[in-house]
C-alpha cells in the first residue's frame, strides 16, 4: 500500500482533504477517483485497493483500511501487511460473518466488545508510525454487493477520527458511503476483467487466423515449388542446355543455400558453376569435395548426407553448410556426364531426394555435345542462352491469364460486396497484374471485356505498383502523376496487394474512389488486413494454373535410349562411346579367358616383342592361376611375384573419393604418398633402381610395401582405365637385378588386366566399387564410434556431476557453493560449454563463474546489449560471434532484483555441432534464475528460506536430469550408417524392453514397454537372432495397430539384438524403412558390426552405473556418520575427505589436496607427530581422546602473521576432537598406501561437564540476597535434554533435576523480588518503590556488519583534546568539569566514531549545545548526570570486552542515547506523571511516559539540520541507529529494572548452547543493560562522588513529595521524609542492596574483570551508609 494515501499524513490536512458530509461533495469525489481508473489499460486488485483506500479514507476519516474480494467461497486479503491472506465466509471472524450475514456491524468499543472478542481470526489495523499492529479503537465492517445482490467483498474501516484528529465514532452514513464506492469500483473492476477476457479471446482469434495464414501460405508454396520443378524439367527437355539462370531456378526448387555443378573433363569433375557462396574463401570450401566423386563415380545414385561434420567423405574440410544432397548427371550407358550439388544447413528430405532422382533423369537427356560446349565458362554469357534465360526468369514472375475458364467476374463483384461491408465506396477496382507482360487486368461483373492498363511509373496505378505502398489522393505532398486530372476532386485510394510468393512482391492492385470524404489512417489499415488475405486467394488460383508433370519414373526404353552423337564429337568421345557398347553389348558375361584374348588389350601392348621367351613363360604360369582362381583379382594381387621377381610386390586400388589406396594384398588402406603417389598423379612409371630409400619422395609406410630390409630398388606402374585416369598402382621393391627394362614391359603389360576385370560384368569378381563403398562404410563407423564414445562419456560426466550436486547442496548450505552448482546444472541441461550470472547493481556489473564472484567490466557494446535485454524482459539468443559459437541471454528483474543469465557454446545432443538455444532452454534457465535471484538478493547472504528454496529447485532439476542422451546418439547412428528412416534402440529390463529416448517424430513416447517374446522385437530380444523382414504386414508378429495410431507406415525392418560379453540380451536396435530399396547383406554386417560397440558401450555404461551407484551409496553412509574421515595419499596430500574440514583445520580441501599435510596441519603438533608415525610404522594404530584441534583463522591481510609470536589461545578457534589413525592398505601391493584420519567430534560431550560445572559455579555464585527469575523455558527444555542423555542414577543428572524443579516451580513470566531476613525491617519502606519494578518486553533488532576501528593509542592522546588518563578513569568528577564538550568530543575520537561516521565538529558542537540547553536545572536529573551516564557508558565499552561485541554505528548509538538519556526531564517519576495525567502521560499512553519524552526530544534536536551528527549515515544505517538508540533510552525505565537483570543472567547461562549473537535481539539486549546500568552508575564511584548525587537524588524525591501532597495525588512513601538521616540512610541502604548491587553483578557476570573497582566501590559504599545507619540508630 502507498505512503501516499495514508490518510493520516499531514499533507492531507495541509490540503484540507477532510470532506464534508455532503453528498454533493461526495459524488463528485467519486466521479473524480473513478475517472482517473480509465486511464489504466488493465485495473488489478492492487489498482482496486489503492483507489478505494484512498477513496474511503477521505471520505469517512479512517485510519485503517482493509479490502477484502471475494474469491471463489473464501475471503482473500487484498493488502500486504496482514499475516493471513484468506478468510472462510462464516462465523470465525468478523469479515466472515458479515459476508456469511451480509449485514453491516459497526463497533466503536471493541476493546470492551464481547461480539469483537468472540472472533478467533482477527484483521488488526497497522500503525505505519511505529511499524506495528495496533488495538482498534472503532471498527466497521462492510459488505459491497453487486447490483443482482451478489457478495463481491468486504470492506473494514479502523479507528474513525475527527477532523481534530480525535477518535469518533462510525455512523450509518460512512457504510452507505463505502458501499456505493466499493459497489462502482468493484463493478468497473469486473467489467474490466470481462474486457480484458475479450482483449484475450480476440487475441487468441487472430492468433489463430494467423496461423492458418501462415498453413495457407506454406500450402502454396509447396505447390509452386513442385510446379516450379515441373517447368525447370520442362525447359531442360525443350532447350536441351542447362544456363546460370536455370541453375539459380534448380537451387531455388531445392531449397539449397548453395548450388555447385561439376562436368566431368577427363575423368575429373570439374565445377563450372557456383551459386550461393559470398566470396572465393567460401566457393572453394565446398567445391571439389569427395562426395561429389563418390556419388558419381562410385554410387551413381542420389547421395543424401544430412550431417556432413560426421560423414568421413567431407573429412576435415571446413564447414560452410551442414547438409548436402549431391546428384549424378550419368548417360543411358550410365557413365558420369556431371554431379549436382546442393548445399543448405537443414537435412534434406525424402522427398526432395525424390526431386533430385527426377532431375538426374531429365538432365541425362541433355546430349554430350551440349555437355561438352556447356564445359567452357564462357560459352554460359553467350547470347545463344539469353531467350532461355529470359524464359527462366519469367518462371519467377506471377501472372494471371484473364481468358483462362475461370470467373473473375464473379470473383471481383464478391470482393466488391465484402469491401463495402468494410469501407465506403462510390467505386472499387481490382487490378491482377501480368508481370510477364507487365500490365494490370481486370474483368466488370456482366461483361466479357478484359479492360488492360500497361504499368507506366508516371500513372497512379504504375506509381502504386512501384512504390509498393497505399497512395492517397488528394496527396499531402506533390505526386509526380500523368494522369492527375483524371481523379481531380475525387478522394482516391489505390493500394498494393503483395505476395512473397514471387520475386516482384505486388501481384495486384485496389482502386477505390469517393467523392464524400477523404479516406483516413483506418480506411487504410482495413484494406491492408483484408487485402493480405485476398492476396492468398490469388496465390492459390496462382499455384493453381501451372502445368503440373508427373513425377514417374522413366519407362524401360527412355532408360536405354542411345543419343546420338553429335558429329562435332571429338574422337576420344566417340572411342569411349564404342568402348563402352563394345563392354555391354553381345554377351555380358564374359569370362576370364575372353578378356585375356581381346583385342582391345593386345592393342595397348607396346613393346611386347622386347620381352624374353623365359619370361613370357611366367607369363603363361601367371595367366593359369588367374583363369583357375574364383578371385582373379585377388589372385592378381597375390601372384605379381611370379612374373616380376622381386621381395615385394602389392596392387593398390584408388578410391576416387580421397587420396587413399586399398591394398589388395594385405586388404589394408594407406594415404597415397610416396613414389606411388607420384606414379598415380602423374600417372607413369616410376623406376629407381639404386637407393630408393634415401630419396626425399620415399615414404617407408607405403613405398616399402610391408618389407623390413632397406628398400633399394622400387618399381611403380599406374593402372589406366578406359578414360585416360588411373584407377590404381601395381608396385614392386627390391628386385634382384634391379628392374630391367623388360620387365618394365612385361609390368606396363600386365596392367592392363585389371582394366579388363574392373569392366567385366562377372557376379564372381569383386567389385571394386563395392570395396569403395565398404570403406566409406567403415570410415562412418569410426566416426559414429568416436560420437557414440564422446556422448556416452559426457553422459557420465552429468551423472557425476549431478551425484555430487546433491551430496554438496546436503552438506553445505552456502550461497557461492549454490550458485556455482546453479551454473553447472544450466550447462548440463542446456549442452553448453560455459555460463554466468550478470548482476546488475546500479551502473555497476558483476559475474558469478564457477570460480566465485568478480567485478565486470564491460564496453559501450555489451552495455547497450544488456540495457536492450533488461528492457525488453525477454530471452534473446545470438549466433556465432567472435570466439563463441552462439549464446543466449536470459534476463529477470522483478523487486529490484535484475540479473541476465549468459550461457554459450550450446551443442547438439551428439555433442559434434553447435546449435540453436531452444524455447525450452530459455524456460528452463528462466525458471532456475528466478530462484537464483531471490537468493543472490535476499536481505542476508545466508538467509534460510531462500537458500532452501534455490537447494530443493537444484535438487529437482537434479533428480530431473537426463543422463542417457548417447541413446539419441546411437539410435541416429544406426539410421545413417543405414540410410533408413526410423530407428528406436530397446533397452531391456527384467522381462521387457523400454524405450529411454525418443525420436525427432516423437511416436513413440519414452518409458514405451514391449514384452520379451511379444512382436518382432521382442522376438529378435528372446531368441537373440536377427530379422529382417522386407514387408512386415506379412508377418503375424508385427502389430499394426501401432502404425494406425502413429500415421506412419512401416514397410521394411531389420531388428537386431546387442549382446553382451556373456551372450544375453541387453538391448535391441529396430530399424525401419530403408529408404532405397530393402535391407541387405551389407546393412546387416554394418548393424552387427555397430550392435558390438554399443554393446561395449552400454557394458561400460552399466558398470559405470554400478560403480557410481556405489560410489554414492559409501559417500551416503561416510556422510551420515558424524565422523570426519581424512585420506592422505602416499605423497602425504590429502587424497579424499567426506565432508568439508574448513571450520576444523582452517583450510579449504582444494588447498589441501596440494599441499603437504604438515603444513596445513601444523598447528596440531600432535596430529601432525601422530601421522608420520604412522607413515614411518604401517602397522601401528594410533587413537587419542579429547585432544583441541586448532583452526588458524584466515586474516584478510596483506601480510603473513608471526607464527612464532601468534598468540593461538587468542587468536585461534578450537574444537574437542577424538581421532584415530591408521595406515590405508593397498591389498593388491600389500604396502600402505596412505593414512586414515578419524576424527570423532566430541566437543559437545567434553563441554558437557564445564558446562554442568559452570552452570553449578555460576548459580552459586549469585549470593546476593536479592533473587530474580523469568520464564526460562527453553533453558529448562534445553536442560531436559541433557538430563534425557545421562544415566538418572549419576550425581549430575540429579542436579540437573533439582534445577529444572526449581525453574519450573518459579513465575516464568515475570520476576520476583525477595528480600532475605535481614531486610525485612526495610519492606514497608520499600514496598512502594518496589511496586515500580516490572517485567517489559523489548523491540527486535537488525543488526549491521561489524567493522574494524582505530583506538587512539598513548602516542597518539593529543588528538584527544583532553588528558587520556583522566578521560579513561572512573574517577572523572563531572561537576568539576569546566568544558563538558571536550570530553563528549574526546570519547567519539578515542572510537574513531567522528572519522568513520563523518561527524563535523561543528555539527556536534551545535548538538551538544542544544542537549545541554534541554536539560533543566533539576537537583538530580540533570545535565551532570546525562555526561556522568555516558561517561560510565564510555568506560564499560572501553575497558572491558564489550568493545569487541559492538560495532561501530551500535558504540555510537550507545554513547549518545546515554547522553540523552534524560532529555528534558521533569524531575518527577513516571508515576507522578501518570497520576498527575500530564500531557506527557497522554501523549503515551502511560507507558515509559518519560523515556518516550526523551527519546522523541532526542529526535527532534537531531531533525534540525545544524544539529544532525548523523546527516551522513546511510538510510538504513540510521534507521539501525535510531532503533537501538530508542530501545537503549526505553532501556532506562526502572519498570524494566529486574526483569532485565533476570533475563540477562539467564542469558549469560545459556552462552555455552548459544554464543552471543546468535539468538534474537541478544545485542539490542545487552547494549540497552549496559546503557541502563551506566544510568546507576553514581554508586559504583567513589564515596565522594557517590554521595553527592545520593543526596541530590533524595533532594529531588522530596519535592516530588511535596507535590503529591499539595496535588492531593497517590503518595510515594519512600519519598517522605528523606530529610532526616535516619529515613535517608535507611532508604538509599535498601535501594544499594536491592537494586543497584544485583544489577552491577549481574554485569560483572557479563564482563568481569574490567569492571571490578566499580563492584568493589559500590561494596564500599554499602559499607559505609550501613556503618552510618548503625551510628544513628545508636
Amino acid at each position: 500500500m502507498n505512503n501516499s494515501i495514508e490518510f493520516l499524513s499531514s499533507e492531507f490536512q495541509q490540503k484540507n482533504l477532510l470532506l464534508p458530509a455532503g453528498s454533493g461533495d461526495i459524488i463528485l469525489f467519486i466521479a473524480k477517483s473513478l475517472s482517473k481508473l480509465f486511464s489504466i489499460s488493465q485495473i488489478t486488485y492492487k489498482n482496486l485497493e489503492q483507489n478505494l483506500i484512498k477513496s474511503c479514507k477521505i471520505l469517512t476519516n479512517a485510519s485503517w483500511i482493509e479490502v477484502l474480494i471475494k474469491d471463489q467461497n473464501k475471503l482473500r486479503v487484498l493488502g500486504d501487511k496482514q499475516q493471513k491472506e484468506f478468510f472462510e465466509i462464516n462465523s470465525n471472524s468478523l469479515p466472515g460473518f458479515v459476508a456469511e450475514n451480509k449485514l453491516f456491524q459497526i463497533i466503536n468499543n471493541p476493546q470492551s466488545s464481547p461480539f469483537y472478542s468472540s472472533f478467533g481470526d482477527k484483521l488488526l489495523p497497522f500503525s505505519r508510525e511505529h511499524e506495528c499492529f495496533a488495538e482498534p479503537s472503532s471498527v466497521c465492517a462492510i459488505p459491497v454487493f453487486s447490483g443482482s445482490e451478489e457478495l463481491m467483498g468486504v470492506v473494514i474501516l479502523y479507528n474513525k477520527l475527527n477532523h481534530k484528529m480525535e477518535k469518533a465514532q462510525f455512523v450509518h452514513n460512512d457504510v452507505l458511503i463505502v458501499q456505493s464506492s466499493a459497489l462502482l469500483l468493484f463493478e468497473l473492476f469486473n467489467y474490466s476483467k470481462f474486457f480484458n477476457k475479450l482483449q484475450q479471446s480476440n487475441t487468441q482469434l487472430l492468433s489463430n487466423e494467423e496461423e492458418n495464414m501462415q498453413i495457407s501460405q506454406l500450402s502454396s508454396q509447396l505447390t509452386r515449388r513442385k510446379n516450379l520443378l515441373a517447368r525447370a524439367k520442362e525447359l531442360i527437355k525443350t532447350e536441351n542446355v542447362i544456363t546460370d539462370e536455370m541453375i539459380k531456378l534448380l537451387s531455388d526448387c531445392m531449397k539449397a543455400q548453395a548450388t555447385v555443378l561439376y562436368l566431368n573433363v577427363s575423368q575429373e569433375l570439374e565445377p563450372v558453376f557456383v551459386y550461393g557462396t559470398n566470396n572465393e574463401q567460401e566457393q572453394v570450401s565446398i567445391i571439389k569435395s569427395q562426395t561429389s566423386k563418390f556419388a558419381g563415380f562410385t554410387e551413381k545414385k542420389v547421395l543424401n548426407i544430412p550431417d556432413l561434420s560426421a560423414d568421413p567423405l567431407w573429412g576435415d574440410r571446413p564447414l560452410l553448410f551442414h547438409s548436402l544432397l549431391s546428384c549424378p548427371i550419368l548417360d543411358i550407358n550410365k557413365q558420369t556426364m556431371g554431379v549436382i550439388e546442393f548445399f543448405r544447413n537443414t537435412p534434406f528430405t525424402e522427398l526432395e531426394e525424390r526431386y533430385g532422382e527426377s532431375l538426374m533423369r531429365t538432365l541425362r537427356k541433355i546430349p554430350h555435345s551440349k555437355w561438352n560446349l556447356m564445359s567452357s565458362l564462357n560459352e554460359w554469357s553467350s547470347n545463344s542462352y539469353r531467350d532461355i534465360n529470359i524464359k527462366v526468369k519469367s518462371l519467377y514472375c506471377f501472372s494471371l491469364d484473364p481468358e483462362h475458364l475461370y470467373d473473375y467476374s464473379h470473383l471481383f463483384d464478391q470482393i466488391r460486396k465484402s469491401f463495402r461491408k468494410l469501407i465506403s465506396y462510390d467505386s472499387c477496382t481490382i487490378y491482377i497484374a501480368d508481370q510477364k507482360k507487365m500490365i494490370l487486368w481486370t474483368k466488370k461483373f456482366g461483361s466479357p471485356e478484359t479492360v488492360v492498363a500497361p504499368i507506366i511509373i508516371d500513372s497512379l496505378i504504375g506509381h502504386t505498383y512501384f512504390s509498393k505502398r497505399a497512395i492517397v489522393l488528394p496527396a499531402e505532398e506533390p505526386l509526380a502523376i500523368s494522369d492527375m486530372q483524371v481523379y481531380k476532386q475525387k478522394n482516391v485510394l489505390c493500394f498494393p496487394m503483395q505476395s512473397n510468393l514471387v520475386d516482384y512482391p505486388v501481384i495486384g492492385l485496389l482502386l477505390f474512389i469517393r467523392s464524400n470524404q477523404n479516406f483516413q489512417q483506418s480506411d487504410i489499415e482495413t484494406v491492408n488486413h483484408f487485402s493480405v488475405r485476398l492476396a492468398k486467394t490469388f496465390e492459390n488460383i496462382y499455384v493453381n494454373s501451372f502445368h503440373i508433370d508427373s513425377m514417374k519414373p522413366l519407362d524401360q526404353d527412355e532408360k536405354f535410349q542411345i543419343i546420338e552423337q553429335s558429329s562435332s564429337a571429338s574422337s576420344e568421345t566417340k572411342r569411349i562411346n564404342i568402348l563402352s557398347s563394345a563392354h555391354r553389348s553381345g554377351n555380358e558375361d564374359r569370362d576370364i579367358t575372353t578378356i585375356w584374348k581381346s583385342s582391345v588389350a593386345i592393342d595397348f601392348l607396346l613393346q611386347v616383342d622386347l620381352i624374353p621367351k623365359q619370361k613370357l613363360d611366367r607369363l603363361a604360369k601367371f595367366r593359369a592361376i588367374i583363369e583357375q582362381s574364383g578371385n582373379p583379382i585377388v589372385a592378381f594381387a597375390k601372384n605379381l611375384g611370379i612374373v616380376i621377381p622381386c621381395q615385394q610386390s602389392a596392387f593398390f586400388l584408388k578410391e576416387t573419393t580421397d587420396d587413399q589406396l586399398f591394398n589388395i594384398t594385405n586388404e589394408s588402406l594407406y594415404k597415397s604418398a610416396g613414389f606411388i603417389n607420384i606414379c598415380i598423379s602423374n600417372n607413369q612409371t616410376i623406376v629407381h633402381r639404386e637407393g630408393a630409400y634415401k630419396h626425399p619422395h620415399f615414404d617407408s609406410h607405403i613405398d616399402s610395401l610391408g618389407a623390413i630390409d632397406s628398400i633399394e630398388s622400387i618399381m611403380s606402374i599406374p593402372i589406366s582405365n578406359f578414360y585416360g585416369g588411373v584407377d590404381g598402382v601395381i608396385s614392386f621393391v627390391n628386385s634382384p637385378d634391379r628392374f630391367p627394362v623388360e620387365d618394365m614391359f612385361l609390368a606396363q603389360y600386365i596392367s592392363l588386366i585389371p582394366r579388363e576385370i574392373l569392366q567385366a560384368k562377372d557376379g564372381s569378381i569383386a567389385n571394386w566399387q563395392q570395396i569403395l563403398r565398404e570403406g566409406r562404410r567403415h570410415k562412418m563407423l569410426q566416426q559414429w564410434y568416436k560420437q557414440v564414445f564422446t556422448v556416452a562419456n559426457a553422459a557420465q560426466y552429468k551423472q557425476v556431476l549431478a551425484k555430487d550436486i546433491l551430496q554438496r547442496i546436503a552438506g553445505e548450505n552456502t550461497l557461492d557453493m549454490l550458485v556455482k552448482s546453479s551454473l553447472q546444472i544450466m550447462c548440463a541441461l542446456t549442452n553448453s560449454e560455459f555460463s554466468r550470472i550478470i548482476v546488475k547493481d546500479g551502473w555497476e556489473y558483476s559475474q558469478y563463474t564457477t570460480e566465485g564472484r568478480t567485478v565486470l567490466l564491460i564496453d559501450e557494446h555489451q552495455e547497450c546489449i544488456f540495457q536492450r535485454i533488461l528492457e525488453t524482459q525477454s530471452p534473446m539468443s545470438c549466433g556465432r560471434n567472435d570466439s563463441r559459437e552462439n549464446s543466449m541471454f536470459v534476463p529477470y528483474s522483478s523487486d529490484g532484483k535484475t540479473i541476465i543469465i549468459e550461457l554459450w557454446n550450446k551443442k547438439d545432443e551428439s555433442l559434434s555441432l553447435p546449435c540453436n538455444y531452444s524455447r525450452e532452454d530459455e524456460i528452463i534457465v528462466g525458471t532456475l534464475g528466478k530462484v537464483v535471484a531471490n537468493a543472490l538478493y535476499s536481505s542476508s547472504a545466508n538467509n534460510s528460506e531462500t537458500l532452501s528454496n534455490l537447494r530443493q529447485t537444484l535438487r529437482n532439476y537434479t533428480f530431473n536430469m537426463n543422463t542417457q542422451p548417447f541413446i539419441s546418439t546411437i539410435r541416429n547412428a544406426a539410421q545413417r550408417l543405414l540410410g533408413c528412416d526410423r530407428g528406436t534402440v530397446f533397452i531391456r529390463e527384467g522381462k521387457s524392453l523400454i524405450v529411454k529416448a525418443q525420436g525427432i517424430e516423437q511416436e513413440i513416447p519414452v518409458g514405451f514397454s514391449c514384452p520379451i517374446g511379444k512382436g518382432i522385437v521382442g522376438y529378435v530380444a528372446q531368441t537373440g537372432v536377427t530379422e529382417n523382414i522386407k514387408d512386415v504386414y506379412q508377418d503375424q508378429r508385427f502389430n499394426k495397430e501401432v502404425d494406425m495410431i502413429t500415421g506412419y507406415k512401416t514397410s521394411n525392418m531389420l531388428c537386431m539384438p546387442v549382446l553382451d560379453s556373456q551372450g544375453e540380451v541387453i538391448a535391441a536396435l529396430q530399424m525401419i524403412n530403408k529408404k532405397q530399396g530393402h535391407f541387405d547383406k551389407s546393412d546387416e554386417e554394418t548393424l552387427e558390426i555397430f550392435s558390438e560397440m554399443v554393446s561395449t558401450v552400454m557394458q561400460n555404461w552399466n558398470l559405470f552405473q554400478k560403480t557410481i551407484e556405489e560410489r554414492t551409496r559409501l559417500m551416503n553412509i561416510l556422510n551420515s556418520i558424524g565422523n570426519y574421515i581424512l585420506v592422505l595419499n602416499s605423497d602425504g596430500k590429502l587424497d579424499y575427505a567426506n565432508k568439508s574440514f574448513e571450520g576444523i583445520f582452517g583450510v579449504s580441501e582444494k588447498v589441501a589436496k596440494i599441499t603437504y599435510y604438515a603444513s596445513w596441519l601444523k598447528y596440531n603438533r600432535q596430529l601432525v607427530i601422530d601421522v608420520t608415525n604412522i607413515y614411518q610404522f604401517p602397522n601401528k594404530r594410533i587413537h587419542r581422546n579429547s585432544q583441541r584441534i586448532l583452526a588458524m583463522p584466515m586474516h584478510k591481510s596483506t601480510s603473513i602473521p608471526n607464527f612464532k609470536t601468534y598468540n593461538f589461545a587468542v587468536e585461534s578457534k578450537y574444537q574437542i576432537f577424538n581421532y584415530t589413525l591408521a595406515a590405508l592398505q593397498d591389498f593388491s601391493t600389500l604396502e600402505a598406501a596412505g593414512v586414515i584420519i578419524i576424527l570423532e567430534d566430541a566437543t559437545a560431550i567434553e563441554e558437557l561437564n564445564s558446562k554442568f560445572k559452570a552452570m553449578q559455579s555460576q548459580l552459586m555464585a549469585l549470593t546476593n540476597p536479592v533473587q530474580t527469575e523469568t520464564s526460562l523455558q527453553r533453558c529448562i527444555n534445553k536442560l531436559s535434554l541433557i538430563s534425557g542423555e545421562l544415566e538418572q542414577s549419576s550425581e549430575i543428572s540429579s542436579q540437573l533435576q533439582e534445577i529444572i524443579s526449581t525453574l519450573k516451580r518459579g513465575n516464568l513470566n515475570r520476576a520476583e523480588v525477595k528480600l532475605p531476613l535481614e531486610l525485612k525491617s526495610l519492606e514497608s519502606e520499600l514496598k512502594g518503590r518496589l511496586k515500580e519494578y516490572a517485567e517489559f518486553s523489548q523491540p527486535n533488532s537488525i543488526r549491521e556488519p561489524f567493522k574494524l576501528r582505530k583506538s587512539i593509542s598513548d602516542e597518539n592522546s593529543g588528538m584527544l583534546g583532553v588528558p587520556m588518563e583522566s578521560l579513561r578513569s572512573w574517577t572523572l568528577n563531572s561537576f568539576e568539569i569546566e568544558d563538558h564538550f571536550k570530553y563528549v568530543k574526546a570519547m567519539l575520537i578515542d572510537f574513531d566514531l567522528m572519522k568513520q561516521f563523518q561527524i563535523k565538529a561543528s555539527r556536534l558542537k551545535s548538538f551538544y549545545n542544544r542537549v545541554k540547553e534541554n536539560y533543566p536545572a533539576n537537583p538530580f536529573h540533570n545535565f551532570f548526570h546525562a555526561f556522568s551516564v555516558m561517561h560510565s557508558c564510555y568506560l564499560v565499552l572501553r575497558n572491558t570486552k564489550a568493545e569487541e561485541t559492538f560495532n561501530n554505528s551500535e558504540i555510537l548509538a550507545m554513547l549518545v542515547s546515554s547522553v540523552c538519556h534524560d532529555l528534558g526531564h521533569t524531575g518527577h517519576n513516571n508515576a507522578f506523571e501518570v497520576n498527575s495525567s500530564s500531557e506527557y502521560a497522554i501523549s503515551y499512553n502511560d507507558k515509559s511516559v518519560l523515556e518516550n519524552f526523551h527519546s522523541a526530544s532526542t529526535f527532534r534536536i537531531l531533525r534540525d539540520h545544524s544539529c544532525n551528527i548523523f546527516e551522513n549515515l546511510p538510510h538504513d544505517l540510521y534507521r539501525s541507529v535510531r532503533k537501538l538508540m530508542i530501545e537503549c533510552i526505553l532501556g532506562t525505565d526502572m519498570i524494566r529494572h529486574f526483569t532485565m537483570i533476570s533475563n540477562m543472567t539467564a542469558r549469560f547461562k545459556d552462552l555455552e548452547d548459544h554464543p552471543l549473537g546468535t539468538l534474537e535481539d541478544d545485542i539490542e539486549k545487552l547494549a540497552a543493560f549496559i546503557v541502563h546500568t551506566a544510568d546507576l552508575a553514581h554508586p559504583s564511584k567513589d564515596f565522594t562522588q557517590y554521595s553527592r548525587f545520593s543526596r541530590l537524588v533524595c533532594e529531588e524525591f522530596t519535592h516530588q513529595y511535596n507535590e503529591e501532597v499539595q496535588n492531593g495525588l497517590p503518595t510515594h512513601e519512600f519519598m517522605k521524609g528523606l530529610d532526616e538521616p535516619k529515613a535517608y540512610f535507611k532508604n538509599e541502604l535498601g535501594f544499594l542492596t536491592v537494586i543497584v548491587k544485583p544489577l552491577w553483578e549481574c554485569l560483572g557476570l557479563w564482563l568481569s574483570p574490567g569492571i571490578d573497582q566499580c563492584l568493589i566501590n559500590l561494596n564500599e559504599n554499602i559499607r559505609k551508609y550501613q556503618q552510618k545507619s548503625q551510628e544513628l540508630l545508636g
